[in-house]
């Protein structure tokens, strides 16, 4: 609940519109065993949360810069690894009740990523496919406007998991001055 909470939060506010988002909150939930092990006292421990640790941060900057449904399946990955860290490694500093806790936290994360990540595709689609391949919507008074270069644009700010509701800020003008009847125009 707790997880869904804060992503709920980030995507109201706009903070996982940023690319960086979700790579982050993977990093630091899985800095939790490692700061988990310096509590406990073992450098073996130490050692084993780093290298595990190090593996899904490996994860977190590969889906940063390539392909975003590696953060989604490190997500998932991390609660599958919650489940069975007692067994691979022993860590007296972690509390009882975390590794459940951060199961559930990181399973409901990569979940709710993974519906946003299928939402903006399907949105993505559904809009390509409606302004046609040259990027072209047909105005209120019959001319079309060029909303390619506003689309680039737009794609190039916002991150992956950003909703189309750029298009919704986009409107066609009824202004004549300028050398296009119908410029698109970003309302405020």
């Amino acid at each position: 609940m707790l997880s869904l909470a804060v992503a709920g939060f980030a995507a109201i506010i706009g903070f996982d519109r940023e690319r960086a988002f979700y790579p982050t909150v993977l990093i630091v939930i899985v800095s939790c065993y490692v700061l988990f092990a310096a509590m406990g006292g073992s450098g073996h421990t130490l050692a084993m949360e780093s290298i595990v640790g190090g593996r899904f941060l490996l994860f977190a900057v590969i889906g940063f810069k390539t392909n975003f449904w590696l953060i989604v399946a490190a997500l998932i990955g991390h609660g599958i690894f919650d489940f069975v860290h007692r067994f691979l490694i022993d860590n007296p500093g972690v509390p009882h009740w975390w590794p459940g806790f951060c199961l559930t936290c990181d399973a409901s994360l990569g979940v709710f990523l993974a519906v946003r990540r299928i939402r903006h595709l399907v949105l993505r689609s559904i809009t390509i496919a409606t302004l046609g391949k040259r990027g072209s919507i047909p105005s209120e008074n019959g001319v079309v406007s060029d909303i390619g270069t506003a689309f680039q644009k737009s794609i190039c700010l916002r991150s992956e998991e950003a909703e189309v509701s750029m298009f919704k800020s986009f409107k066609v003008s009824k202004s004549t001055s300028g050398p296009v009847l119908g410029i698109i125009r970003q309302s405020t």
